[in-house]
């Protein structure tokens, strides 16, 4: 007849003793009759006994689940892996126990186990063993490992299953049990491990274990709804079964960045701090202890409110305080909000339009305000300002520019108001408005700004002030003129190799004009009350530049100056050589000598040639020549050159003494005031020429001699006086054949 209580029975155990130290393979177990379990419940079979690091570990070693009546007679056998009996500590105590699902005894059994595990000594083996699992619980559950040789640590892997492969942590242990938490209820999860001995690491082993089944997650919640107002969304719907709460995240694109995630407990969220006319996307979930509901999605814009008023200002007096705003566009009405600094009771007005008086008020007391432009979709956000009201008089009105009188330095205003104890005159560039460059005060109803820049456009704020303070400003523009009393035309009629004159016609309006400053760089200025200036001492051929300034007492910004540029020339070439003659020291070798030239600014070398051939460049007045041949004529020439690259007119001489020149030519007359100018060309031959002979013959008979080393004379005449003209060209030989003309001074 079978038992009418639960047994269980091992085989293996002898007068209470498992010897596991040579056994092959698993322990039995079995379970005689089931008469504690009812029909339709289940139980488990577990194992727990002492580790060889001395952790206690239990072992799940089969759910029995419910039997029918005929079932629950027979006797079930199950296993208790060797591998596990060997992880157990030697003489230590084995308990197998068949508990409900409650967690209560149906029946147990105890006996003592004899193992080869010993707390050290033993090699490792070469792989790691299978991995147990207990402590199952819907959030959690606990990894044993079957290892009883030494070894440093376990590390190990745990992972989701489904929906797909998430790794859910990595973990160490230094114990042969690690409790694993914050997991999924009724969730397959694996393990994946190794041990790290002393001699390296052992092999991965991976085992799959079930959480179990906990609470139900919430359904999603349905009928979400939105309402939008101008800076708020109101977020309504219906509650989720199961649901303990809700959260809701928001962005401005499904997706884009989420702005934030909210938790509510009931079935309405008001989300507030948005922007007027955005759109908004939110999402909502319902959760649980066991998790989240899938989430339902919307979207609401907020409505477009107008924008905040601009340019609030507050014109307090004893009692009442005058507001003026700028419109905002899409406004129909302005709400004022207004109290005493700090923590007054706030009061409310609505205005429709931008400029309101508030009456009634303390004096010499600080108020808050703040203004919202309002249409139909409601208020923007408030401006606000700070103003004390007065403890004296009220503050003035603003001044009304009456006149504003612009020239090119200066701007006069005038401005017209009841009279007031002082005024302010501030003025700046326009285009840095509101940066001031001054401000200045006055007693009376008219100012002139000076020192200003000509052709700038400049502000220009005119204040009223008293014991209060101050008015709103009168703001103004205006551009000054341009600057008249700057020297004009300025010009350079004239100029030589050492000279510059300058001219130049007077400014426009020469009110302002003390004197003339001319400045040149490397040159001391020099100042003058005329309109022209003749620069001395100049080197040819250089680059000047002047500036022509007019100096006046107009404050720092002197009249614009002129300004030109100046190269002097020398046109004047040197005199001839002088005295040129050849010296013979040795059979065919001689020296050619002269006296050096005179220039108006200086001589900068000479050139000769030989027989009318190539020019060439010598230093000093002397040059040696070599080649001659007794009875070979040879004709040398010499030339003098200055800075400018004039050239004299070339001096000859030849080896060989030659005859008399040839007569001069093409004779021409000119004149400068009263001064005539002779002019003619050398003789062709032009051989060792030492002067020119002129006599002129006039209308009497008188004759007039002269002589000149060059082809030119230049004698002051009777005007209007009729001259004959000779002239003949001489040298050491003798006199030429005369040039003969005729002239008529004027």
């Amino acid at each position: 007849m079978p038992s009418t209580s639960t047994v269980l029975e091992c085989p293996d155990v002898i007068d209470g003793v498992l010897d596991c130290r040579h056994r092959l393979t698993a322990a039995l177990v079995q379970v005689v009759s089931w008469a504690e379990l009812a029909v339709g419940k289940n139980a488990t079979l577990t194992c727990s006994g002492i580790l060889v690091d001395g952790s206690e570990s239990r072992l799940q070693l089969h759910e029995v689940e419910s039997l029918d009546e005929a079932s629950r007679k027979d006797e079930l056998r199950f296993e208790i892996p060797l591998h596990y009996l060997n992880s157990l500590s030697d003489k230590s105590t084995l308990q197998i126990a068949l508990l409900t699902d409650d967690v209560q005894t149906i029946s147990s059994a105890v006996f003592n186990v004899l193992t080869l595990a010993q707390p050290s000594g033993m090699l490792a083996p070469t792989a790691l063993q299978a991995l147990y699992f207990d402590s199952h619980s819907p959030t959690s559950f606990r990894v044993v490992f079957t290892y009883y040789y030494p070894y440093i640590r376990f590390v190990f892997e745990c992972w989701r299953e489904y929906p797909s492969p998430v790794l859910i942590g990595e973990y160490e242990s230094v114990a042969k049990a690690y409790t694993i938490t914050g997991l999924q209820p009724q969730t397959r999860y694996y393990i994946l491990a190794r041990v790290v001995t002393s001699g390296g690491e052992l092999d991965y082993r991976q085992a799959w274990v079930d959480t179990r089944p906990g609470a139900e997650r919430p359904a999603a919640p349905t009928d979400l709804s939105a309402r939008s107002s101008s800076y708020t969304v109101e977020l309504t719907w219906r509650a989720s079964a199961l649901a303990t709460g809700y959260r809701v995240k928001y962005g401005l694109h499904p997706n884009g960045p989420v702005i934030n995630t909210l938790p509510f407990t009931t079935t309405t969220a008001t989300i507030g701090g948005l922007s007027s006319g955005t759109a908004y996307y939110f999402e909502l979930w319902a959760f649980n202890a066991a998790g989240e509901s899938p989430s339902i999605p919307t979207t609401a814009t907020t409505l477009t409110v107008p924008v905040s008023p601009l340019n609030l200002r507050a014109s307090p007096a004893i009692n009442t305080m005058d507001l003026t705003w700028s419109a905002s566009a899409g406004a129909n009405r302005y709400i004022i909000h207004y109290g005493v600094e700090p923590g007054g009771a706030i009061q409310n007005v609505t205005v429709y339009s931008t400029s309101h008086q508030l009456t009634g008020l303390s004096k010499n007391t600080l108020y808050a305000i703040f203004v919202s432009a309002a249409n139909s979709n409601g208020a923007s956000l408030p401006t606000p300002i700070t103003q004390k009201t007065l403890d004296g008089p009220p503050i003035p009105s603003t001044p009304s520019v009456g006149y504003a009188e612009v020239k090119f330095d200066t701007i006069q205003l005038v401005w017209n108001m009841p009279t007031e104890p002082e005024y302010t005159v501030t003025h700046g560039l326009a285009e840095k408005w509101p940066e001031a460059i001054e401000t200045q005060s006055t007693k009376y109803l008219n100012y002139t700004v000076k020192n200003l820049a000509p052709d700038t456009l400049y502000f220009l704020e005119v204040r009223a002030v008293n014991a209060s303070g101050c008015s709103e400003p009168r703001y103004i523009e205006r551009r000054t003129g341009s600057d008249t009393t700057q020297p004009r035309n300025l010009r350079v009629p004239g100029r030589t190799f050492c000279e510059a004159w300058l001219t130049w016609d007077a400014p426009a309006d020469p009110s302002y004009l003390i004197y003339y400053e001319i400045t040149c760089t490397g040159r001391a200025s020099v100042t003058t009350t005329e309109t022209n200036y003749i620069a001395t001492g100049l080197k040819p051929e250089v680059e000047y530049q002047f500036q022509v300034l007019g100096r006046r007492n107009g404050g720092p910004f002197p009249a614009l100056p002129l300004s030109t540029k100046v190269v002097t020339h020398d046109r004047e070439p040197p005199t001839r050589p002088r005295n040129l003659k050849l010296t013979a020291p040795t059979q065919g070798n001689a020296t050619l000598e002269w006296r050096a030239s005179e220039d108006n600014v200086g001589v900068t070398g000479y050139q000769t040639r030989r027989n009318g051939g190539a020019w060439v460049p010598v230093s000093g007045t002397s040059h040696p020549v070599t080649g001659l041949i007794e009875g070979v004529v040879v004709r040398f020439e010499v030339r003098a050159r200055d800075a400018a690259g004039n050239w004299s007119i070339p001096t000859g001489v030849s080896s060989k003494r030659p005859g008399a020149p040839s007569a001069p030519q093409n004779f021409r007359y000119s004149q400068s005031g009263l001064i005539s100018i002779l002019e003619w060309d050398a003789p062709i031959d032009m051989i060792d020429l030492t002067s020119y002979q002129i006599v002129l013959t006039g209308p009497q008979g008188g004759e007039l001699p002269y002589s000149s080393h060059d082809p030119i004379l230049k004698p002051l005449l009777l005007s209007r006086t009729r001259y004959g003209v000779r002239i003949t060209a001489r040298n050491a030989v003798g006199e030429s054949l005369p040039l003969i003309a005729e002239m008529t001074t004027k």
